[in-house]
């Protein structure tokens, strides 16, 4: 256990760096925030200070390495009765059930476009770009490919469709692109609820935009994506969706 009155020193500078990584600043435009940062890493009983409010908080830092630390502070929460445990209704309020299953098989889509291999190095993946109508595209093919793969499956056994099958059914009925472009892109189209969902990793500060705007904004990812990505990496459906983007990629 942690010695209250020690726990009570720290408080503030544990609450700063709380505070920090929630905002998904950057430590290398907060000089605050990095120094915290050091602390974190330097100092057990501060980290484990941290730690303890952060599961009281329902949350966890995610990082795994030094290195990974020093670009920011990634949070998980420890549960769904967490506080900050992700909302579907909020994050895609006016969807309908179909859009929002389609919505899911995009963020999978969107993280197998910015990293194929997980294992790939930090200079290589911070390099990788795309536009909503590239990934769009690349997301529109793997639904193709695997929405054959397990109708015949499916067929083989004479069972219903799979939810996994009827979400890229779902994004494959969406029109690709708006008939015509007035600056808004409605999330009832393929490259909109691309975009819809880019903005979202955006604003969450997993993604950067680097110039272009519509669909031809460039988005970026950053390293504390990175990190999420190697947690969903061993889900089944993220290993379906990686293995048929390469497929398609060959």
């Amino acid at each position: 256990m942690v010695d209250p009155q020690i726990l009570s020193e720290d408080g503030y500078a544990v609450g700063r760096l709380i505070a920090f990584a929630l905002k998904s600043s950057r430590p290398s435009r907060e000089g605050e925030y990095k120094q915290l940062i050091d602390q974190y890493i330097y100092e057990e009983i501060f980290a484990r200070s941290t730690d303890q409010v952060l599961e009281g908080m329902g949350l966890q830092i995610l990082n795994d390495s030094t290195e990974s630390l020093r670009n920011g502070l990634v949070l998980g929460c420890l549960g769904q009765n967490s506080p900050f445990a992700p909302n579907i209704d909020s994050h895609a309020r006016g969807l309908t059930r179909e859009q929002q299953m389609a919505l899911g098989v995009v963020h999978l889509g969107i993280m197998s476009f910015f990293f194929p291999q997980v294992e790939d190095e930090d200079d290589l993946f911070r390099s990788r770009m795309g536009t909503p109508s590239e990934i769009a595209k690349d997301i529109a093919q793997v639904c193709e490919t695997l929405s054959k793969e397990l109708k015949a499956e499916e067929e083989e056994r004479g069972g219903p469709p799979s939810s996994q099958r009827m979400g890229f059914e779902f994004f494959l009925a969406l029109p690709p692109a708006p008939a015509k472009t007035s600056g808004y892109l409605p999330k009832s189209t393929q490259v909109g609820l691309v975009l819809f969902a880019l903005n979202e990793l955006n604003r969450n500060q997993f993604l950067a935009i680097d110039g272009g705007d519509g669909v031809n904004t460039r988005f970026a990812s950053l390293p504390k994506y990175r990190v999420y990505v190697q947690r969903l990496a061993s889900h089944q459906l993220a290993q379906m969706i990686r293995v048929a983007a390469q497929k398609s990629a060959e």
